[in-house]
């Protein structure tokens, strides 16, 4: 006979080898969806000039990724682009095998297929894995951080639910004290990609601080040390801003104080701009361009996404709305149905585990400060999303159904597989094609400019950097861009829509000619 921590170890093994599986199959798919649109991250362009020249490579809030990308790079070799690309990929698909593993761990088969493929297959963790960008990178330290919270000492066994025979909860005991080490350092990697990640330190607080000081100050002092250090090396060596005294340092810690003021701030807005952040998450709705006409008109930040997909039917469109509001509506019924399938004594459990206590800990900070900096920006909401997906698990397991009806298992596979459909044919296939790169347009009506050529250029963001490294040109003055009435009445008008997008001022001082683009825009004054 076997006892109950044998078996659940062998159910364990069971369940780490279908994460790997399952996150072979979403690395694949990451990896094959690879985005050449640098353009369409918008900071990509940035980080990857830093990784080739090596300079502005350690960004103080987030440390490591571009370094790692320029290692993994230097090792490897090849494309530096298609390097990072494949490096996000596999953070990407570690986030999915682990939340699969905690899911299945914890619930079953079913919940973890169903709630880790929504998770997959949603447009901020496929498209965020597919590009050079930094978001995804913390995700599966923190989910390794928070799991090490809850691993029981030798000699007591838990069930799925973080229970054991006497009834007392996983989160009642605390971890032994290797977990609470582990789980500090990846933590502190967690803020080392990204250092947002530093509000993850009330999710310990809740869980450990109330009854067990001891392990919290522990927790505490592993986590410290280590961000401390990493920070302390990067300063104290010249890495952050090319000098090590305390006033470059500590202007480089406070930068995003003084080159994004304004941004973060709460107001009558902000509840439908969260909407529009944690529904874009979800799905990436650039088919929605081709229906509501000028919508975002005059938002900069929105013409490229506009441009994006000016070759998409709206025919094509029309259907993939129409199945966001039934697949929406389908996925509502569905959960409610698998929330009345729940036994009364699981939903007990679900307001009086630590387990949630500590999900809704690493939820609220993040969603409280990404409501009040830039809440409609979908990249902020991936990380919040873990743990709220962990949450809606806990509240509405998909097993109870399942043992009810057959019906449920190809609804729960087909539900992730629609929202995935919609988002390659709404997004995903269109960020893969180079034909609608809005950087790429504009640049290549700039002819006259070639390596080595000092420019003048309108849009100091995106293109100026576009141009110095796909051209080789060197900047000599940028000027923020004007937006004026007449580009939207051409758009009006029925022109073409490359025949609407038109170029800003590039002057090349070389050869003193000036670009298409201008030349066109002087003819209609």
């Amino acid at each position: 006979m076997t006892g109950p921590e044998e078996e659940a170890g062998r159910g364990r093994g069971g369940f780490a080898i279908g994460a790997l599986v399952y996150g072979i199959a979403v690395f694949l798919l990451y990896h094959s969806s690879a985005s050449p649109n640098l353009g369409a991250a918008h900071d990509g362009i940035y980080y990857v000039r830093a990784m080739r020249t090596g300079s502005g490579l350690w960004h103080p809030h987030h440390l490591l990724p571009s370094p790692l990308g320029r290692l993994f790079w230097r090792l490897l070799g090849g494309d530096l682009v298609a390097r990072f690309e494949l490096l996000n990929a596999f953070f990407g698909a570690a986030t999915v095998a682990a939340l699969f593993f905690i899911l299945a761990d914890r619930f079953g088969l079913f919940t973890a297929v169903f709630y880790s493929g929504i998770f997959a297959l949603s447009f901020g963790p496929w498209f965020y894995s597919s590009t050079v960008e930094v978001y995804i990178f913390p995700l599966p330290f923190l989910l390794v951080s928070y799991r090490l919270l809850f691993r029981p000492r030798r000699g007591e066994a838990f069930d799925g639910r973080g229970a054991n025979a006497s009834g007392a909860s996983a989160g009642d005991a605390s971890p032994p004290r290797s977990s609470i080490f582990f789980s500090g350092i990846a933590a502190a990697f967690a803020v080392f990609f990204h250092q947002t990640n530093l509000l993850f330190v009330f999710t310990p607080a809740v869980l450990l601080g109330r009854r067990r000081l001891r392990a919290f100050l522990g927790w505490c002092l592993v986590f410290t040390l280590l961000v401390g250090a990493g920070y302390f090396w990067v300063i104290s060596t010249g890495r952050a801003a090319g000098r090590s005294d305390s006033g470059t340092a500590a202007s480089w810690m406070t930068s995003y104080l003084h080159t994004q003021r304004g941004l973060g701030h709460w107001s009558a807005t902000t509840i439908p701009r969260m909407a529009v952040g944690t529904g874009r998450f979800f799905v990436g709705g650039h088919f929605l361009f081709r229906l509501m006409g000028n919508f975002g008109d005059g938002r900069h930040y929105l013409e490229d996404e506009r441009f994006l997909v000016q070759s998409m039917p709206r025919e094509r469109a029309a259907l993939l709305l129409a199945a966001v509001f039934f697949g929406m509506l389908g996925t509502i019924v569905f959960l409610l149905a698998a929330r009345r399938a729940v036994p009364k004594e699981m939903t007990r459990r679900f307001f009086a585990s630590a387990w949630s206590r500590g999900l809704a800990a690493w939820l609220l900070p993040y969603a409280l400060f990404f409501s009040w900096w830039e809440p409609e920006n979908v990249e902020f909401w991936i990380a919040p999303m873990v743990p709220f997906l962990l949450l809606l698990a806990e509240g509405i397991p998909i097993e109870p159904i399942v043992r009810k009806s057959r019906i449920a298992v190809p609804i729960l596979l087909l539900i992730p597989l629609l929202l995935g459909a919609v988002n390659w044919y709404g997004s995903i296939r269109y960020l893969r094609d180079p034909r609608n790169d809005y950087y790429a347009f504009r640049a290549s009506e700039f002819q006259p400019a070639g390596p080595g050529d000092r420019v003048s250029v309108i849009d100091p963001w995106i293109l100026a950097p576009y141009l110095e490294e796909k051209r080789g040109v060197r900047i000599a003055a940028t000027a923020e861009p004007r937006r004026t009435r007449k580009r939207r009445r051409q758009r009006s008008k029925g022109k073409s829509e490359r025949e609407a997008w038109s170029a800003d001022t590039l002057v090349c001082e070389r050869t003193g000619r000036r670009s298409k683009g201008m030349r066109q825009r002087n003819e209609k004054r």
